[in-house]
């Protein structure tokens, strides 16, 4: 499954299981994957929390260039 970024392809995968949720996150230009899981059934914030963490990612990366 393809997730929508303006700056580059990301590829990955959601799941759920009783009680949880998860997705992993690829960004192959980047050289970067990002997964979350979760304890909480149904919980759609899991795409957003990936955006911060991939901006997390990108400004520590800057800072040491």
């Amino acid at each position: 499954m393809s997730f929508p970024n303006e700056k580059s392809l990301w590829i990955g995968h959601t799941g759920r299981q009783a009680g949880s949720s998860s997705i992993v996150v690829l960004v192959p230009g980047e050289e970067l994957s990002i997964a979350v899981l979760t304890n909480v059934k149904g919980w759609g914030g899991y795409l957003s929390l990936v955006r911060d963490i991939h901006l997390i990612v990108q400004n520590q990366i800057e800072r040491v260039n």
